[in-house]
């Protein structure tokens, strides 16, 4: 049995080999080497770095190139199975390749992720996103265009406006919480468009290079990367205008009510809150190390979803069962009930608290929701032709 050091970006192998990984002199120019014993960096590669199951990778290495047909794969395989390209010392192996769809204009990138402990386990899984090189083809392609533009131009006066609200009222604007949602919706929304810039100058760039060389190796490794912050972002957009609609809609009344409640709520859900994630981490961090062999608890992350699915009632007992033995599942049961009875129960009960006290001074709101009670009578009256009364109007 051969004992490997455990992997890290620091104690990796980045030097050249001739075959069987046989060390050479860099300056020796008649020694044959194949590219496949070349180390690349992650630049080379046009990647980016990567978080897997077991470690963090730089986004270089050693690569091969299958080619493009099953028999051109076939035989690069066998040349590396000859050579034993994969070997004891082997991290990992990443799979990668894309597929055009011409009917819908979507790549779609594939990657397969096997990773090699120290110990001699093996965890795969696969990755595969979608994205749209050709964005501005056809008539869709038009629309999208004058869409970013009229977007764009959008922004910009909001922007200018927001800043000019800043400078008016220096310090009094930060003092109100809706300004502090929409300047963090314009963060947003400008960090969301760099993204799609930078986004953009790589996709025109990848597709020079596919046209120049149709045979070569094209990594859509970092515009998949882009492509994800494009999307978090726009998500935390799309999350914060939301949230605004509970002060545009706030003349109606049951809008003003659930403002109400928050507000007032607030502080207490904020203490509430700090409990949750302290008592969340806490046995997240439990199962992620004692749950490893469990599919869905193999890192930290992958055992906080699992805990969220958890609370809703959304797991598989006996899975866990059968991996860890009684004492698992009980941990299990332990956990959702804790988060059910204590978290979420007092925060039900906090909620219906401060819910009372609010309808207990509802004659104090101000009397901005009889704005839309006159204008509601107003249409009813100009569709039907009576006043508020049942009396005719003309």
């Amino acid at each position: 049995m051969l004992c490997t050091a455990s992997y890290s970006i620091a104690n990796e192998e980045k030097v050249f080999f001739s075959s069987v990984w046989d060390s050479f002199d860099n300056n020796t120019d008649d020694v044959p080497i194949s590219n496949s014993f070349r180390y690349r960096t992650s630049k080379e590669l046009n990647g980016s770095a990567y978080w897997g199951l077991r470690h963090h990778y730089s986004g270089g290495g050693y690569v091969a190139n299958l080619g493009n047909t099953k028999l051109e794969a076939s035989t690069v395989s066998a040349t590396l199975k000859k050579y034993k390209w994969i070997d004891d010392y082997t991290t990992a192996i990443f799979i990668e390749f894309s597929i055009y769809n011409a009917n819908t204009g979507l790549f779609n990138l594939v990657m397969l992720v096997i990773e090699f402990a120290a110990g001699g386990d093996v965890v795969s899984h696969a990755n595969i996103d979608s994205v749209q090189l050709y964005r501005y083809n056809g008539a869709n392609g038009v629309f999208s265009l004058l869409t970013e533009i009229g977007c764009l131009i959008f922004i910009v006066v909001i922007t200018a406006m927001e800043i000019r609200r800043l400078i008016h009222e220096k310090a009094r604007y930060f003092t109100n919480g809706w300004n502090l949602i929409q300047l963090i919706t314009i963060v947003f929304f400008l960090v969301a468009m760099s993204m799609y810039a930078i986004r953009s100058v790589m996709t025109q760039r990848l597709i020079t290079i596919m046209m120049n060389n149709r045979e070569s190796v094209t990594n859509f490794q970092a515009i998949t990367l882009y492509n994800g912050y494009f999307l978090l972002f726009l998500g935390g957009v799309s999350f914060f205008v939301h949230i605004q609609f509970l002060h545009v809609l706030r003349y109606v009344q049951s809008i003003a009510l659930l403002t109400s409640v928050l507000t007032s709520y607030m502080k207490d859900m904020l203490g509430i809150g700090y409990a949750t994630v302290l008592i969340l981490f806490s046995f997240t961090t439990t199962m992620a190390l004692c749950f490893q062999q469990v599919e869905g608890y193999e890192t930290f992350y992958m055992a906080f979803g699992s805990s969220l699915s958890s609370m809703m009632q959304k797991f598989d007992f006996l899975k866990v069962t059968e991996a860890t033995g009684l004492p698992g599942g009980a941990f299990l049961l332990i956990f959702v009930t804790t988060m059910k009875i204590l978290v979420i129960n007092f925060l039900i009960s906090l909620l219906n608290e401060t819910l009372s006290a609010i309808k207990q001074k509802r004659e104090t709101w101000a009397k901005d929701t009889e704005v839309m009670d006159h204008l509601k009578h107003m249409i009813v009256s100009m569709i039907t032709g009576e006043d508020s009364k049942g009396q005719r109007t003309y």
